[in-house]
Order: structure tokens, then sequence, then C-alpha cells
């Protein structure tokens, strides 16, 4: 029994709970599943986990960990070239042990604290990389946690982005998503010629994305906060939320909430929904007050910002869909779909025109500036030490500048 519970042991069996959640998400994934892909007894996972959620931190940690490991050996001759290197290494393991982390919003908060403190303690260490990448002067001057903060969620987003990416990215002329963030990340905060990052048109805050018309219509009113409410449930508890919670927030009863919703699964799609509205809109206004199409990307990038910043309850919980009906996930998918081709167009614009970069390949673009927002509510609050602004400027000098043909 205690070769069996020996740490290499335990590794595998992390591996396998990574490979089911990356599959299922969080919400569909069971123990009986974990250990059917290990080919053992169900009972036998109960010497490494309480539950599930105690199994969904293990492998949070379990991860944050290979990640620091892979900082620590990172090589290279300045601190820029062991930040891309550990980039490189971090995304090959991901592929390789096909990892997506679950959310940690939709964890107990008992089992939430051990994972940030991890977390926080490998924002730190990748925070201090850069410190001495400026030290040494391979990066440009920059807030180093803020810009560790991003990378680690556009790195973590990476996943994501390949399992939702085009066939034709997946495919792209002998080019990687890894070597497209790899790139991104070094051409965003290295020394040389800057961009002066200042979007024609910007919004005043994020609830200008809302195209509900509230002042109007009560009902609608009613809505969107219904809407506001359960969104902020679901980050919190995925599909465990409480509709009763929700009710008992708003101050009405479960009945009230059922005149507007069949059950929660179609309560999660409308807020899915209204989520992928917010990013339509944000397209619409880029592509209205836009002057050409890198200024396009830059307000729309500030726009989604600024709207995950707010307090209009952005949808974060990116294993939501797997929880939708059928012909609901299918739904949004399309919708996802529409939105991404709007932003392909638009980088396939830019590079005609000589702004933006011949290799980057246009299905990329959207999804990794999306994905790498989904991160933001969980460590951006009243407490950081910079300003929304300030972030939001240090989050378009990477993606901007590593997006942009500099001459």
């Amino acid at each position: 029994m205690t070769a069996r519970r020996s740490p290499k042991r335990k590794e595998e069996v992390l591996a396998a709970a990574s490979s089911v959640m990356r599959t299922r998400g969080l919400p569909g994934t069971r123990l009986k599943d974990v250990a059917r892909s290990l080919g053992i007894a169900h009972s036998a996972l109960y010497h490494y986990f309480e539950n599930r959620e105690h199994m969904a931190q293990e492998v949070l940690v379990w991860n944050l960990g290979l990640r620091s490991e892979h900082l620590a050996v990172a090589e290279g001759d300045s601190a820029l070239e062991r930040l891309l290197d550990f980039i490189g290494r971090d995304l090959e393991e991901r592929r390789k042990q096909k990892i997506r982390i679950p959310s940690l919003v939709s964890l107990p908060e008992r089992f939430r604290q051990p994972v940030e403190v991890a977390r926080e303690q490998f924002t730190c260490e990748l925070a201090k990389l850069i410190g001495d990448g400026m030290a040494d002067g391979s990066i440009r001057r920059c807030d180093a946690k803020t810009i560790a903060h991003i990378i680690s969620h556009t790195v973590e987003a990476f996943v994501l982005v390949e399992k939702n990416a085009s066939t034709r990215l997946r495919r792209s002329s002998g080019r990687t998503l890894a070597s497209h963030v790899t790139d991104l990340v070094r051409r965003g905060i290295a020394q040389g010629r800057t961009l002066k990052f200042e979007p024609s048109w910007s919004l005043a805050d994020g609830k200008d994305l809302i195209v509900s018309d509230t002042s109007v219509d009560e009902e609608i009113e009613r809505l969107e906060q219904l809407k506001r409410t359960a969104t902020r449930h679901f980050n919190a508890r995925g599909a465990e939320a409480s509709v009763s919670a929700m009710a008992e927030e708003l101050g009405i009863s479960k009945g009230v909430i059922y005149q507007y919703t069949q059950d929660k699964r179609e309560l999660m799609f409308q807020c899915l929904e209204r989520a992928v509205g917010v990013m339509q809109r944000s397209n619409w206004l880029a592509s209205h007050h836009g002057q050409d199409p890198l200024d396009e990307i830059l307000i729309h990038r500030n726009n989604l910002f600024l709207y995950h910043a707010s307090d209009v309850g952005p949808f974060t919980n990116v294993g939501g869909i797997d929880y939708l009906k059928p012909h609901h996930q299918r739904l949004i998918k399309m919708q996802n779909r529409a939105v991404r081709q709007i932003s392909a167009r638009r980088v396939e614009r830019g590079i005609a025109e000589g702004q933006l970069r011949r290799e980057i390949d246009p299905d990329f673009v959207q999804p990794m500036l999306w994905q790498a927002l989904y991160g933001l509510p969980g460590w951006f609050d009243d407490e950081y030490p910079l300003s929304i602004k300030s972030v939001s400027r240090q989050a378009l000098m990477l993606h901007l500048q590593g997006l942009a043909s500099l001459k």
C-alpha cells in the first residue's frame, strides 16, 4: 500500500485528474471517472482525496508547483530569455499532460485558501524574474507584479485557446500556439521601440457594454439585476450555485426567478449569452470608433478590461459552458465563433495595412486576449496598488506591443 501512495503514484493520479477535468470541467468530473481512467477502484482515490473539491485543490497546487519548477530551471543569458524559456517549458507540459486548471472560484473557501497561497508564491517568483530583467536591461520598465499576473493568466489560457482554436490555427504553417504566446511576450516586454497606447475612444466604465435600456422598462431592469446576481453566484460556485441563495440576495422568492427562466441551466445560459453580447457590443464599438485596425484592437481590448474590472457581473467561470444543455452549448459556441471571425478579419486588415506583424495568425488574437482576462477579478481589487487605468495600460503594453509591427 505504501508503494501505491508514493509521490510518483500521486503525481500519476493528479495528472489523470487534470486530464478528466480538461474534458469535463470541474462540475462534470466525478471521482469514479478519474478512477476508471487509472484502472483502479473508486474507493482507492480516498487514500488521496476527501472529495472532488479536495481533488481540485490538489490538482491546482500541484500544477502551480510544476510551474515553479519550470521557472527554477529556466535557462538563458538574460532574464528575458529565461522568462521565454519558462513559458516554452510550461506550455509544453500543458500540452503533454493535457492540463486544464479548474476554476478556483468554484471551490469552497477551505479548499481555495491553499491554492491562493501557492498562486501568490508563484506570482512573486515570476515577478522577481521580471524585476531581474529590468535590472539587466532586457525588459523595459513596468510594474513587475502586474505583468507577472497577466503573463501567468495568458499562459494558463493556452490550453483553452488550443482546445477552441479553429482547424486553420491548429494547422498553421509550422507555427504552434506556444510560439505565438512566446513571441507575443517577447515583443511585448523586451527593450526596444515602444508604441504610445492611447485609444482614440474609450468607455467611461464597463457598464456601457450592457445594452439593456434599464431606464425604460422595469421588467428589463429586474431581469438585468437577476443576470448580474446569478453571474456572481455562478462565478463563485459554478454549477453548484444555489438559486435559493440568489433569490435571498435579491429579496425575492425562487418562484419569481422561475418566471424568467425554466431552470438553473437555462439561467446560466442567459448569463453566458449576456457575456457574449458584451463581446459583440465591444466589437461593434471598436469598429465604429476605431481609426484603423490596430486602434480597433486597442479599443476592444480596453473595453473588455474595463468590463471585467467593473461591478456589472463579468462571467469568469470558464467551465460554465460544460454545464449547459447541448443545444445551448451549440448556440454559445456559434455566437463565440462569430465574434472570433470579426476579430480575425480585423487582424487580417491590420496585417494587410502593415500595422500588425505578418507572423500573427488572425484566429489567435481574439481568444488569447479574451482568455487572458479571466483571471482579472481574482487578483484585482480595491487594495491593489495600481489603479484600473494603470493596470489596463500595463496589459495593453504587453498585448498590443506584442502584436504590432514596429519598423
